[in-house]
């Protein structure tokens, strides 16, 4: 990470660093980008757009998610549970002789053990995007930046800044192959990619 020599930690960029910020024009432009910084070896790296942008999974590198395989865990686990508990009540527990009528049978149980695989994918589907998507998120470094969100200009304190921000960082890009137009502090709401410092593979 780097730091600056100020102990403000105020919006206008002093303090420590949290990672590069540039702006691209076109889709291709931050596509192009996100895959030369893959290549280059970075692994916590992440883009941002106001629309889905076909190709730019493949160009991060991004794998595809384990959240099917987990929900069918979890459906599986209710089908089980669900004939499960039913043949431990009727069954097992508490039996009972109704007209000769056996004590369980499967026919009887679907419809039981298909309210409780739906229930249980669902509770997998919820909470588990909410955890592999690393949700709710109260924090993030960017809400400190006016411009992350909203087209506005720099403000008085952000121009009289004591130190080039934008060379410094279009400097940081340039090693890795993605110069673009670099807006940090002030970050404009097109399209762009945000690289962690210090997290280079």
């Amino acid at each position: 990470m780097a730091h600056d020599e100020s102990t403000n930690d105020e919006v206008t960029g002093d303090g420590e660093l949290y990672g590069v910020l540039a702006e691209y024009d076109t889709p291709g432009e931050l596509i192009e980008a996100a895959r030369k910084v893959r290549d280059t070896g970075y692994t916590e790296f992440d883009c941002f757009s106001q629309f889905p942008m076909h190709g730019i999974d493949e160009a991060m590198g991004i794998r595809r998610t384990i959240l099917p395989l987990l929900v069918f865990g979890g459906g599986f686990a209710g089908t089980i549970g669900g004939i499960f508990l039913q043949w431990w009540m009727n069954a097992y527990n508490w039996p009972w002789n109704i007209a000769g009528k056996p004590d369980w049978s499967i026919p009887a149980n679907v419809p039981i053990a298909f309210e409780t695989t739906i229930l249980l994918s669902v509770f997998t589907t919820f909470f588990g995007m909410w955890i592999l998507n690393k949700l709710p998120q109260g924090w993030h470094p960017f809400f400190r930046q006016e411009r992350f969100g909203f087209h506005r200009g720099p403000s008085r304190e952000q121009r009289g800044l004591r130190r080039d921000w934008r060379s410094e960082l279009r400097t940081a890009f340039e090693t890795v192959g993605c110069a673009g137009r670099v807006l940090f502090p002030a970050v404009d709401a097109r399209a762009h990619l945000q690289c962690r410092a210090a997290e280079c593979s």
